[in-house]
């Protein structure tokens, strides 16, 4: 979580349950993913963190109590609205459908 540069379903589970969730974001993959969903990654709450400054992410959540309910209270509301199964699946089929549309260009 903290070396691959996204999340998996942990992450997802413990944004559904209000909890922050700290991993490594790589910047790339936000940047790419801005181009095909720009509120997704504007609005994602994951807190990024590197196996060098994850002590320090950590321990300010845990001593910065308002910030960390605030974090927790963004990712249930991201989740709520990203990750619903109907939700999912709208987005799902708009990447695919875009991913299916570069191919068939080439």
């Amino acid at each position: 979580m903290l070396t691959v540069g996204f999340f998996g379903a942990n992450v997802r589970e413990a944004m559904m349950m209000g909890k922050p969730a700290v991993c490594f974001l790589r910047p790339e993959w936000l940047d790419s993913m801005r181009k095909e969903i720009p509120e997704f990654v504007n609005e994602l709450p994951v807190v990024s963190a590197t196996p060098d400054n994850v002590y320090e992410i950590v321990r300010d959540l845990i001593l910065d109590r308002e910030k960390r309910l605030e974090i927790g209270r963004r990712s249930r509301v991201f989740a709520e609205k990203w990750f619903a199964s109907d939700i999912a699946a709208v987005v799902a089929e708009k990447v695919y459908l875009s991913l299916m549309k570069k191919h068939s260009k080439s």
